[in-house]
């Protein structure tokens, strides 16, 4: 027969505690839950700052051109392919954060552990195409 428990995991004193396999069983999907909604978190702080960066070098040209005025067509150039390599990595982290929300959904909804399993959208409920836009200020 299994036995569950929980640990403190120290050496100098342990101290365990018997639990249930239905108790086991819930901290162990709450566990997997936590660890999905935290790569989620993550994938969402790298969207956001790849939105700071795109928005900080659209700061910095608008700036230069104010001050400094415009520039001949070479350095002009350089500009444009800095603001292309920010914006793809945009949409790539944006494409990122979508594709692991849906992973994550899936997951939620055959392990039935995640408290969102029966709200979480399902795939045939989905658009298929995701549609990413800019709202100027």
């Amino acid at each position: 027969m299994i036995s569950y428990g929980l640990s403190n995991g120290l050496l100098s004193d342990p101290v365990h505690v018997e639990i249930t396999e239905v108790e086991f069983s819930a901290i162990w999907g709450a566990m997997k839950a936590l660890h999905a909604h935290l790569l989620i978190e993550e994938r969402f702080r790298i969207l956001i700052d790849n939105y700071r960066h795109i928005e900080l070098e659209l700061l910095t040209q608008t700036l230069d051109v104010v001050i400094f005025g415009t520039d001949e067509w070479s350095p002009t150039m350089g500009k444009l392919h800095a603001l292309n390599r920010h914006l793809l990595n945009l949409l790539a982290s944006a494409r990122m954060y979508v594709d692991h929300l849906d992973q994550v959904g899936r997951g939620a909804e055959r392990d039935g552990h995640s408290p969102t399993a029966e709200s979480w959208p399902r795939k045939s409920e989905q658009p298929d195409q995701w549609i990413l836009c800019f709202q100027g200020r």
